[in-house]
């Protein structure tokens, strides 16, 4: 499994547009979605700080899980995230898509409610 380090995107502060990003480790996934997960991370020394830097520059602010789902912060201020489901996998997820297909259909054509 292939990783790196990543400033990742949590939270944009809609007042004064001031972000928050957070360092971690993210993964490529074996299922093909790229590097579409992540674990905090915890450097322990100039070696890892380095490679962290490096990586940082190199990409940029990470935006795929600020795009992708949501955040919350819990009592202790650490950051958590969810993952969005599309309509069509969220309802797979109930169990029944075959009741929700006009329901799809008309989402899909009209946009919305």
């Amino acid at each position: 499994m292939l990783w790196k380090y990543s400033m990742i995107l949590v939270h944009v502060d809609s007042n004064d547009t001031k972000e928050t990003c957070k360092l971690v480790e993210v993964y490529d996934r074996e299922d093909g979605e790229g590097f579409a997960s992540y674990c905090h991370t915890n450097l322990l020394c100039p070696e890892e700080l380095q490679r962290a830097a490096k990586d940082v520059d190199e990409e940029g602010v990470n935006e795929w899980f600020y795009n992708n789902g949501v955040f919350s912060q819990d009592s202790d201020g650490q950051w958590h995230w969810e993952k969005y489901l599309p309509l069509d996998k969220a309802l797979v997820e109930c169990g029944d898509i075959e009741t929700y297909e006009d329901e799809i259909e008309l989402y899909t054509i009209y946009g919305g409610d």
